[in-house]
């Protein structure tokens, strides 16, 4: 727990409940608790208005009792994610989360339970976000026209709780255009571009992928090794209070073992090794790229990408925000799709293969992820090239 004694959470929720009546009957009949979160629950869906320490999202979650029926009605709402998006008026995290539950989250805002004197705001942010969400979904749930929901107050939501998470429109990666991606012009402009923000990893991570490998394969990668790695990739920043080295090292060692775990279970369905990017899809890394996702607790998805990326290069591609433009969770697996759409479709692999392993300045190693990482420099080249 983040407070100075359970009543903390109480107050929160009597305080939050009490505003909430005067707009919304929806947690009419709730208690206020003392854990982190309080529900309401219809029909197997609840709607969760949860704190953090240092931010707080209202959320639909989706649990059935089958993965197999939650799945069913999640992709019924991601078939009208569009039309929802628009009635909520502001982007949503879609989220199979751990286990057999999904989610649709909005981070209302990037304060929590620490920020006592913004407590109002907050409360405000989440009632606000918690009516639209649940007008914007409940159509596609149990029938009935769309409800209309007065226009959002700008000033009360945070758009971000991350550095790394600005919208940029430029990113327009999409499975139509994925096979133009991945070509040799673009693969030119994006070494060039690698070549010019980094210009000391000449062998495009060639070492490293080489170490971490070797210490994930003799159990001996540590979470202090891949924090800072991270650290180094600028994973860790953000502009929330306390979030330093410490933070990331006392939060994350618990669930980086359940991520090696979901590595080990991933190797298992591949005969023992990683599978490329065009093996795997979605569906098998989400877990593991959700535990990343909660070990930071924000929008972006450029930490998550990276310590996946760490785990398993072949399989994850990295989003960087200014590289590539990468903002939201939902623009991730876009990217994602398209890269292995991409890579698929190329009549040039061996060529690209070849352009590659000639710029580098080591041999690369048997391990080194081609797939992957043509496809993110074929991304920022199109994204940067300069003729």
């Amino acid at each position: 727990m983040f407070d100075d004694g359970s009543s903390g959470y109480r107050k929160f929720w009597t305080q939050l409940l009490d505003a909430a009546r005067e707009r919304t009957d929806l947690h009419a009949r709730i208690t206020p608790g003392n854990d982190w979160w309080i529900g309401a629950i219809r029909s197997g869906i609840a709607y969760d208005y949860a704190l953090r320490k240092d931010a707080a999202y209202v959320e639909l979650w989706i649990d059935k009792g089958s993965a197999e029926t939650n799945e069913a009605i999640f992709q019924g709402l991601l078939a009208h994610k569009g039309e929802i998006e628009k009635a909520f008026g502001k982007d949503l995290v879609w989220h199979r989360a751990r286990g057999r539950g999904r989610a649709v989250q909005f981070f209302a805002s990037r304060y929590g339970f620490d920020h006592r004197e913004r407590w109002p705001e907050i409360q405000a942010a989440l009632i606000d976000a918690m009516i639209r969400l649940e007008a914007a979904c409940s159509p596609y749930l149990y029938g009935g026209p769309p409800r209309v929901v007065i226009p959002m107050p700008a000033a009360v939501f945070e758009a971000s709780n991350d550095l790394d998470s600005q919208p940029i429109s430029t990113w327009t990666a999409s499975a139509g255009t994925a096979s133009a991606i991945i070509t040799m012009a673009h693969l030119k402009a994006g070494i060039a571009e690698f070549k010019r923000r980094w210009p000391g990893e000449s062998d495009f991570n060639n070492r490293l992928y080489r170490e971490l490998s070797t210490r994930r394969d003799s159990g001996q990668l540590t979470w202090g090794r891949l924090v800072d790695e991270l650290s180094g990739w600028r994973a860790l920043r953000t502009s929330l209070p306390g979030h330093d080295k410490g933070w990331y090292l006392a939060r994350g060692e618990e669930p980086f073992r359940r991520m090696l775990v979901l590595v080990a279970r991933i190797q298992s369905a591949h005969a023992g090794r990683d599978p490329s990017i065009t093996e795997t899809n979605p569906e098998e890394l989400g877990e593991m790229f959700g535990i990343a996702i909660d070990i930071k607790n924000v929008r972006s998805p450029v930490f998550a990408s990276k310590l996946c990326h760490f785990l398993m290069p072949s399989a994850f591609p990295v989003a960087d925000q200014d590289m590539l433009g990468i903002s939201t969770v939902h623009h991730y697996w876009q990217y994602w799709q398209a890269c292995a759409e991409g890579w698929r479709a190329s009549e040039e692999k061996e060529a690209l293969k070849a352009h590659l392993r000639d710029a580098m300045s080591a041999t690369p190693f048997v391990g080194y992820p081609w797939a992957v990482k043509i496809a993110e420099l074929c991304h920022a080249g199109a994204r940067h090239r300069r003729d």
